[in-house]
């Protein structure tokens, strides 16, 4: 039996800033992406999800929190920004 060979790819449907830190599997021999399973783009956890960011968000706020630190005063000083 071969081994599945993926490569990641970014969603390109996706909505939320969350997917900017997780990719999708998609698998070389038959070009399918598999949309249940997301990828942490800075550790490689695989993880589950039902098309929301719920799990992906947990995954992050547990396993990388400096991570959503920066990304909330980054969001924050461009709100700032834009009210100047």
């Amino acid at each position: 039996m071969a081994a599945c060979v993926y490569e990641l790819v970014k969603n390109t449907k996706a909505k939320s800033s969350v997917w900017n830190r997780f990719s999708l599997k998609r698998e070389f021999s038959t070009n399918r992406t598999d949309k249940t399973v997301a990828v942490c783009n800075l550790c490689k956890t695989e993880i589950k999800h039902a098309g929301g960011t719920t799990n992906l968000s947990t995954h992050l706020r547990n396993h990388q929190p400096s991570i959503l630190s920066i990304s909330t005063v980054q969001y924050n000083t461009i709100q700032y920004k834009s009210f100047i």
